[in-house]
């Protein structure tokens, strides 16, 4: 029954599903702008009011106040009718790219941001399979998980084609390139903490030193931009941060073992101790995965699209439109070696989790994207296990000159 099920679950249908999703984001989103454009902005892009009230206190010299709840949350509550006051939780470097949103108004930079945003995202998959047609990858344009960010105006875009544009720079034995990407993703670091795992694994050393180089250049300016008292400002909200991850404050939008063990009510001890178990399988995973000289790119890349955002506890659904190119290139990756017993079901769990909150009564999107995380990661596991049983049998042994 199962194997019947999962036999039409193929490309071509994937792509017919996935073209009406697509157009009516697109048109939920010009709708959405022409309603901020004519002055009644809605309840949708609601992270963007922090990085536009952080912008405009850039651009009138006051970037460290950024931090301070007294002083962004009135710019904020002028703009858009939001609950409580949006914190700022970034480093420098973030800042530094969100300047231009300081010279416009809140409405013309919510449609620019979305806009770069979406660009940002079409150019990220037009970089990966390249051997196959853009329409192939519509599945991958619709996915929720993807458009989740952009409903809520943040910039998991960015953070997925720094990941994405390092990993086929490290493919090419681009050095510089990856070293650059690498520091870009500096905006937010704990995205990151793979990837000197994964250099380690292959050996690529050389990439270091350009990482090193790029990053230094990065906080540098970042610096000499806002000032050192900056960085104490984002030191002393560390405190902050820490407090409303004890509390749970955050946990509704995270997708994180520790998020997921708060949401069900376990103690926080068991939640600590299920992040770590979850973090040690994901680094696990991807140190097998790189260091397999069986294991192709797209399952090396996917591997650590899925594996980065499990890492750290401090992770958001909007963090993750990677996995979307994650759960592609394994589709994609099955349509030629086959696949295994209930792995398209997973891809189809996948693809619909960040959306079925909406239909279930729960109150976390990560409630259910964590157990969808695990499952993919499953996947990536069995499609490994798989290439190395197929390059350690007979035949393989006897083809091998």
């Amino acid at each position: 029954m199962l194997e019947r099920f999962e036999d039409g679950i193929t490309l071509m249908r994937a792509e017919a599903v996935a073209l009406p999703f697509l157009v009516f984001q697109l048109t939920g989103f010009a709708y959405v702008f022409t309603l901020l454009l004519t002055g009644n902005p809605p309840m949708l892009g609601h992270d963007f009011a922090a990085f536009w009230a952080a912008a405009q206190l850039a651009a009138e010299g006051r970037a460290a106040d950024s931090f301070n709840g007294d002083v962004i949350g009135p710019i904020q509550h002028a703009v858009m009718s939001v609950e409580g006051t949006l914190y700022w939780h970034y480093p420098p470097m973030l800042h530094l790219l969100i300047l231009p949103l300081g010279w416009l108004s809140y409405a013309w930079g919510f449609v620019w941001f979305t806009l770069a945003g979406l660009a940002i995202w079409v150019f990220t998959v037009s970089r990966v399979a390249t051997d196959l047609p853009m329409y192939s990858k519509m599945a991958v344009l619709a996915a929720p998980i993807a458009w989740s960010n952009f409903v809520q105006g943040q910039n998991g875009a960015l953070v997925t084609l720094c990941l994405v544009m390092f990993l086929l720079a490290l493919e090419r034995e681009h050095w510089a390139q990856a070293g650059f990407w690498g520091a870009l993703l500096l905006i937010k670091p704990h995205l990151g903490v793979l990837l000197p795992l994964i250099l380690i694994a292959r050996g690529h050393w050389r990439v270091f030193p350009w990482g090193i180089l790029f990053g230094l250049a990065f906080c540098g300016l970042a610096t000499w931009v806002f000032g050192v008292d900056y960085w104490r400002a984002f030191r002393a909200n560390s405190d902050l941060l820490w407090a409303a991850m004890h509390t749970g404050e955050l946990a509704h939008a995270q997708i994180s073992a520790f998020a997921f063990a708060q949401n069900i009510g376990l103690p926080e001890l068991l939640g600590w101790i299920l992040q770590g178990a979850t973090v040690l399988l994901a680094a696990v995973l991807t140190w097998a995965v790189w260091r397999s000289p069986q294991a192709d790119a797209d399952l090396r890349m996917a591997t650590v699209l899925v594996c980065s955002v499990m890492i750290s506890p401090y992770a958001f659904y909007y963090d993750a439109p990677g996995a979307a190119i994650a759960i592609f290139l394994l589709f994609r990756d099955g349509m030629r070696g086959g696949f295994s017993t209930g792995e398209r079901s997973t891809y189809l769990i996948f693809w619909v989790a960040p959306i079925s909150y909406l239909l279930l009564p729960l109150e976390s999107e990560g409630f259910v994207l964590y157990p969808a995380f695990l499952l993919v990661m499953w996947q990536c596991f069995r499609r490994l296990r798989r290439v190395n049983s197929a390059w350690n049998s007979p035949q393989a042994a006897r083809a091998w000159p």
